[in-house]
């Protein structure tokens, strides 16, 4: 590690700087490509001080993981100390806003912390890095459909990298409203824009929450089935139109 230590507001701990993304990763050894990466921990208030070894036991690790299936440099990894962006119910979030760039958020009054933290931890960082890794092909996406598939490939990566259960999230309907809300969804698949906070988090009452991520997950494993040899990781690239029903 290039430095690692407790400041009074924060902690970070550094792999290397970041570079842009260039041809010349396709020469890079491993341990490159991985101390390409930057992790830090903003933690003003000290909340995560009991958990900074388990967080970055879990963050190292995860990325090791990750980093032998997916060609992933240049990110810059951040955990946050905010209940308010973490998943309610299960003590962390997570966000990937550019190729480079991942947020981590973590409830440190969450009950179940100190159990599940380090295993939510590389759930979460290893679906965020497949968003990030994607950000470099077809992108996220713009319309309800793209979006879908992104989740449903990014969950599917954890489950298959981590070999872990899917999480709660890809399963939140059962089947007769899987069925309904699936078939609401197609008359809406090429919205541009879309109303994503009404599909993924429930903001509206037609929609139940994590809607969106238990139909992208279902689209991905309908495709997966009818398509032995493909995962999460060798179709990181593939656009999402190849996903259609």
């Amino acid at each position: 590690m290039k430095g690692c230590g407790v400041g009074g507001l924060w902690l970070t701990c550094l792999l290397a700087t970041p570079h842009a993304r260039t041809a010349a990763q396709t020469r890079m050894t491993a341990d490159e490509m991985l101390a390409s990466n930057a992790v830090q921990v903003r933690d003003r208030d000290g909340a995560l001080t009991r958990s900074i070894g388990q967080i970055r036991t879990a963050i190292d690790s995860t990325l090791r993981l990750v980093s032998r299936l997916l060609p992933v440099t240049a990110v810059d990894i951040t955990v946050i100390a905010d209940a308010r962006r973490a998943i309610q119910g299960y003590g962390v979030g997570g966000f990937t806003p550019t190729a480079n760039t991942v947020e981590i958020s973590v409830d440190p009054t969450f009950a179940d912390t100190a159990r599940t933290l380090g295993e939510r931890i590389a759930q979460t960082l290893a679906h965020e890095l497949h968003h990030a890794i994607r950000e470099r092909g077809p992108g996220y996406g713009r319309s309800l459909f793209e979006s879908l598939i992104s989740e449903g490939l990014a969950d599917h990566f954890a489950v298959e990298a981590l070999r872990i259960p899917p999480p709660p999230w890809t399963h939140a309907l059962n089947g007769t409203a899987s069925d309904a809300l699936l078939d609401s969804a197609r008359t809406h698949f090429d919205d541009r824009p879309y109303d994503h906070a009404k599909w993924f988090f429930g903001s509206t009452r037609d929609i139940p929450q994590w809607t969106g991520y238990t139909l992208g997950y279902r689209l991905v494993s309908a495709y997966l089935a009818e398509n032995p040899g493909q995962n999460a990781t060798t179709l990181v690239d593939a656009p999402a139109r190849v996903f259609r029903p």
